[in-house]
């Protein structure tokens, strides 16, 4: 398989995380590694919400379609009620848009994103744990930390975090022996 050194971002938020996620990306350069987001979100929702971001923010936002490809300056987000792994093909990496069970009892789930970024970015991805209810994520993060060093970063609670209902996703991913955190602006 041919060497990548361009980094994936990989990004999982839950109920609430909506005003977290603008925040964040609103502050991207336009420049920003690829990224892509499961957001739980119904189906009918996820492309509103991408066409909405993709008007306030300086990287394209878009909801996900089989096969996009995740580039420099773009964010894709899992469509509602389908899951979305990273896939790669060469140095290219690219997204697969699936139905299948529920993964934690979420789909899109962020375990099966996480999962994903670890068998095929591997050190090159990066994965952020925003807002959400239960511990969906919390497994995945810990997969994609055991195949090489992966950076991560707990987002510090920010205005709109108070939104949301519960805040266990963060804690839960940080209770599953994953060690390692370190700056998104490194």
């Amino acid at each position: 398989m041919a060497k990548t050194t361009e980094m994936v971002v990989c990004v999982g938020a839950s109920t609430g995380g909506t005003e977290a996620l603008r925040e964040f990306l609103e502050e991207l350069p336009a420049n920003a590694p690829g990224m892509v987001i499961v957001q739980h979100m119904p189906e009918k929702f996820t492309d509103a919400f991408a066409k909405r971001l993709n008007g306030l923010c300086e990287v394209e936002v878009k909801e996900a379609v089989d096969g996009d490809p995740v580039l420099r300056g773009h964010v894709l987000i899992a469509p509602g009620d389908k899951h979305t792994l990273l896939e790669r093909q060469g140095a290219r990496h690219y997204v697969s848009v699936k139905t299948g069970p529920l993964v934690s009892r979420h789909r899109p789930s962020v375990d099966v994103l996480f999962r994903s970024a670890s068998r095929s970015a591997g050190s090159n991805a990066m994965g952020i744990i925003m807002t959400g209810m239960g511990d969906d994520g919390a497994r995945g993060r810990l997969e994609m930390q055991r195949p090489a060093p992966t950076r991560w970063r707990r987002t510090r609670r920010v205005r709109s975090f108070s939104a949301c209902r519960r805040r266990r996703s963060p804690r839960a991913a940080s209770t599953a022996s994953c060690r390692s955190i370190r700056s998104l602006a490194k």
